[in-house]
């Protein structure tokens, strides 16, 4: 509870989440006022345009199954402090995030479960980590492959290349 109360009352993390959306405007569809429901319905926009035009089109989907559940979080804090990741947030959310778990069943607590290898999916903050963890191989993506429209939504990658046969 506190430490839902804390992230609320600061703003620092989406000052920078701000400045970073201006940075990876071309593929992430994760940003603020976004939906992944908008993002799907453009590329169903694309691929019908394309049919219509008669040029051939490829669409792949990237889904990653359990990827909260399998960060490094040693790469990621890396990651964060690299793109100047707000410190104070950062740590907070880790000691939140690394913290000993308990499950309780009918008033009865298991011992503490020690968790070093994920991060909370429903966190305020992991949205914002997983644009930490992905901005620069996006970016590296999207320099290296200019034909392919990549776009991002937190955990799900869509790759979209259309054109004559022979340039697919």
């Amino acid at each position: 509870m506190l430490y839902r109360m804390t992230l609320r009352g600061r703003g620092e993390v989406a000052e920078w989440e701000h400045i970073m959306s201006a940075v990876s405007e071309d593929f992430d569809m994760s940003g603020k006022g976004k939906s992944a429901l908008v993002a799907s319905a453009y590329r169903g926009l694309q691929a019908e345009i394309y049919k219509y035009t008669e040029e051939q089109v490829i669409c792949v989907f990237h889904d990653f199954e359990k990827f909260f559940d399998t960060i490094d979080l040693e790469m990621l804090m890396n990651k964060a402090i690299e793109l100047q990741f707000p410190i104070i947030d950062l740590l907070l959310t880790m000691l939140h995030h690394m913290a000993p778990r308990i499950i309780q069943c009918d008033g009865f607590c298991s011992r503490a479960i020690i968790t070093n290898t994920y991060i909370l999916a429903g966190c305020k903050h992991s949205v914002a980590l997983t644009r930490a963890l992905f901005l620069t191989g996006m970016q590296q993506i999207c320099i290296e492959n200019p034909i392919v429209a990549t776009q991002l939504y937190v955990d799900d990658t869509a790759m979209l290349a259309a054109g004559e046969q022979e340039s697919c």
